[in-house]
């Protein structure tokens, strides 16, 4: 049983390896796009008028293209994981048909991250214009404020920083859907989504997966229920468990430790 977990063990240490390699690149991507812009930038956060969104859109138009840029960079590395890791699963609990023949199915990560960025940009405007205008209260002049909200996006200030982790954080979940529905693309294949297993594993484990450890659904009522890493969790998608078909055979009582894999 000791090589199934460690089966499991490898896919997760992948997918995360490979979320960190994204995350880390998204954040150097956000920070040179933010840099050739900061100056005037900051003056346009200054000089806009409450309720004015024009700047967000702006900004959108900038951001947008290099995230969904690199998540496509990153989509067939990540389905890559998750057929491998269907192919070891399914190699133990039944004779494989035809998978090679399998046409995988358009992911919505890429359509989800869009709207999830359209809403972290209009909350970074409206964060900074709320600096802006409390600083103007405050007497200082239009120059002085904008050269704080220039140190605040070149420095990667509170404001910029946190802006840049949302992005970088959307963007590791999406690779981790990438991966697990291409995963969950073969399962179905082999018509063995009747019976989903949930394994958890005490990696900062939140008690709604210890609760659903070795619970046994279909695909469907999983669906119903929340997958892994879809929200319906409290650790939403920070979340480290897997659904896999009961007939592999692993059985765990308890949630199995694991340190997280993490680049060095």
């Amino acid at each position: 049983m000791q090589q199934e977990i460690e089966t499991i063990y490898d896919y997760l240490d992948s997918v995360d390896l490979l979320r960190d390699a994204i995350g880390t690149e998204m954040k150097i991507v956000l920070f040179s796009v933010l840099q050739g812009l900061a100056d005037n930038f900051a003056y346009q956060v200054v000089m806009s008028k409450p309720g004015n969104n024009r700047l967000a859109k702006e900004l959108k138009k900038l951001v947008i293209p290099h995230v969904t840029g690199l998540l496509s960079a990153y989509r067939k590395s990540a389905r890559s994981l998750g057929e491998s890791f269907a192919g070891l699963v399914l190699s133990k609990t039944t004779k494989l048909q035809k998978a090679r023949g399998m046409k995988p199915k358009p992911d919505k990560a890429e359509e989800k991250l869009v709207l999830n960025l359209d809403s972290l940009t209009d909350v970074y405007v409206i964060e900074l214009k709320s600096i802006a205008r409390t600083l103007l209260m405050g007497g200082l002049s239009g120059k002085e404020v904008t050269k704080q909200l220039e140190e605040n996006v070149k420095n990667t200030g509170r404001e910029t920083g946190t802006y840049f982790n949302a992005i970088s954080s959307d963007v590791k979940s999406a690779i981790f859907q990438i991966a697990d529905q291409a995963a969950q693309e073969a399962f179905a294949f082999e018509n063995l989504q009747d019976a989903m297993r949930w394994v958890a594993f005490f990696t900062k484990t939140c008690p709604d997966c210890i609760d659903r450890h070795n619970q046994i659904k279909s695909y469907d009522e999983w669906a119903s229920w929340g997958f892994p890493r879809s929200g319906a969790t409290v650790c939403r998608q920070h979340c480290h468990c897997v659904l896999i078909p009961d007939s592999y055979p692993v059985k765990i009582e308890q949630p199995l430790p694991r340190e997280r894999a993490r680049i060095e």
